[in-house]
């Protein structure tokens, strides 16, 4: 996976994850373990953060 495409896929799961406006415990260790398995780095999720918080953000398909 290129890495546009990781923090897009991570912001995506950050979208899903907070559509309750909280992220649990379990879900942070969830997506920090998607994270190392899809091998993307610690600044590809920062980015996907910033990216998913955005008040506008809406799931992007990915890999087309």
């Amino acid at each position: 996976m290129e890495a546009d495409e990781a923090v897009i896929y991570l912001a995506n799961i950050l979208a899903i994850a907070r559509a309750d406006n909280v992220l649990s415990p379990k879900e942070e260790s969830e997506i920090e373990r998607i994270r190392s398995e899809i091998k993307a780095r610690k600044k590809d999720l920062k980015d996907a953060e910033k990216l998913a918080s955005e008040p506008d953000y809406q799931l992007t398909p990915i890999g087309r």
